[in-house]
């Protein structure tokens, strides 16, 4: 345990050393980030980089953020198991199989009071373009009551993307974080529908407040969650 907490202390100046330092990194939106509450941040994903991209973009409530990562690829050999289980916070998700018992350790995580990191496309994007979001990052909001602080991730993909050498091919990325999506706004999407209808617009609702971080810069999620009540009417 000494050499677990010693070694986090150790990774974790470096890898603020190398975001802030080592790369040119740009981050807007710092003030919609909940101050009274832990959250679930949901960002798109298409590199390596983007886990320490969002803690280094949350600041100091980035510091005991816990990641999911997919057990079949961080946990897969002895090596992995061991480094991503002593000296990150990360919880193993599974892709397949026990994927309820990986939502009540995500849950659980979130009502003990710390923010976590989801990343709703399942994996990284081949191309950079953002894949549609699972229903995980619905059920996570509805059922935990927490805010979801979305994320747009840019320019990772680019200087790292999939399958290349860990060694970022340009410094330029960025960071653009949005209002939070509250309890309420998931709620009401739920008057009406069956439950998995809810879990899937829930996820739509984030997957869109990121899309409009890429496309505009921002968004108003009440404007958000009307739009898809006009698109997704209840079924009489």
């Amino acid at each position: 345990e000494p050499v677990a907490k010693l070694g986090k202390r150790l990774l974790g100046w470096g890898q603020r050393t190398f975001y802030e330092k080592g790369m040119e990194t740009s981050v807007t939106g710092k003030h919609s980030i909940p101050k009274n509450e832990n959250f679930l941040v949901a960002a798109n994903h298409s590199s390596h980089l983007d886990a320490g991209l969002v803690k280094t973009a949350l600041g100091e409530y980035g510091r005991n953020l816990v990641t999911l990562a997919a057990r079949d690829y961080f946990f897969d050999d002895g090596l992995r198991r061991t480094y991503f289980q002593n000296f990150t916070n990360v919880i193993a998700i599974e892709r397949h199989g026990a994927v309820k018992q990986s939502l009540r350790r995500a849950l659980h995580t979130l009502k003990s009071g710390r923010n976590l990191l989801l990343f709703p496309e399942g994996t990284r994007s081949d191309t950079g373009e953002m894949a549609p979001f699972k229903t995980t990052v619905g059920y996570l909001a509805l059922q935990s009551r927490r805010p979801v602080l979305p994320m747009y991730l840019s320019g990772t993909h680019q200087a790292m993307p999939k399958g290349a050498l860990l060694l970022p091919a340009s410094r330029q990325i960025g960071c653009r974080i949005g209002p939070a999506l509250t309890w309420h706004h998931f709620k009401q999407l739920e008057k009406g529908r069956p439950r998995n209808e809810v879990y899937r617009l829930c996820a739509l609702l984030v997957e869109r407040s990121v899309g409009a971080l890429r496309d505009r810069g921002h968004y108003e999620p009440m404007e958000l969650v009307e739009s898809l009540l006009t698109d997704f009417p209840v079924k009489v």
